[in-house]
């Protein structure tokens, strides 16, 4: 239960996190638009993975070599910018 609980606050911020940082992203880049889902897409596609984070077969090693940098290099950014829009204002 208190997995469950932890993995959907976890959820919670990292969506209100991705929201804000592509509203604000489309909002002073409108013609980057393309990129920018690109961008959310390929960061987010680790999601489904974490699950299966804990099993160490063929698949998971690919799927966490491939998906895991752009997932923390995303997650990394959408932090640190809704920071700095916070912030800024």
């Amino acid at each position: 239960m208190r997995v469950a609980v932890a993995i959907l606050i976890a959820l919670a911020v990292f969506l209100s996190v991705n929201v804000i940082t592509v509203r604000t992203l489309l909002r002073v880049h409108p013609h980057w638009r393309t990129w920018i889902i690109a961008a959310v897409v390929l960061g987010n596609l680790m999601w489904p993975f974490i699950p299966l984070l804990r099993q160490l077969n063929w698949f998971t090693r690919i799927a966490r070599a491939i998906l895991g940098p752009l997932w923390f290099s995303w997650s990394s950014f959408a932090i640190l910018y809704t920071a700095l829009v916070v912030i800024v204002g």
